[in-house]
């Protein structure tokens, strides 16, 4: 929690939008009962203040989904904090 601002904002695309470092934390708590048994990462981009991500995952009850995640920081530096993210996710299996 320490990385993320206080404003902190997360646009999970076709689903919902979440504002506050609060509600973010209120969001993954109720996330926690998805065990994810598999994690396939394929890139890692970074460039100034944006990150991103993508791959899949496979929960415990087996269903599988596609990711991409993008980041955005304070500023480009390694201590930055992460203000915005941006996720989208489609179920594959």
């Amino acid at each position: 929690m320490e990385n993320i601002t206080d404003s902190f904002h997360w646009s999970i695309i076709g689903k919902k939008s979440i504002q506050g470092k609060e509600k973010f934390v209120e969001n993954l708590k109720q996330m926690k009962n998805s065990k994810v048994t598999e994690l396939n990462i394929r890139n890692i981009i970074t460039h100034g203040n944006t990150g991103s991500v993508n791959g899949t995952i496979i929960l415990g009850n087996k269903k599988s989904y596609a990711f991409c995640d993008v980041y955005n920081f304070t500023s480009a530096s390694k201590k930055s904090k992460i203000k915005e993210l941006t996720s989208y996710v489609i179920e594959i299996s």
